[in-house]
């Protein structure tokens, strides 16, 4: 999922050299009162399509214990 992709990039390492800064998410989260047609999250979305900024995304069941909401998951395209 790119959100959880981002989120992961951006957290320091101790197994990886140390890095003079580490990853951001580009852009600012959305204004809940005001969200953007699709997909929440498309405006700072390097993997976006035309899909998540018309459509909002299903909520896919991952496992017993997982969800997501995307249409960008891998292998359910």
């Amino acid at each position: 999922h790119p959100y959880t992709r981002g989120l992961l990039e951006s957290m320091p390492r101790i197994d990886t050299p140390i890095q003079k800064s580490l990853y951001a998410i580009p852009g600012l989260p959305p204004d809940l009162g005001n969200l953007p047609a699709g997909c929440p999250f498309h405006p700072r979305c390097a993997s976006a399509t035309n899909q998540c900024q018309n459509i909002y995304p299903e909520t896919k069941v991952i496992s017993s214990t997982h969800q997501a909401t995307c249409w960008e998951i891998e292998g359910t395209k």
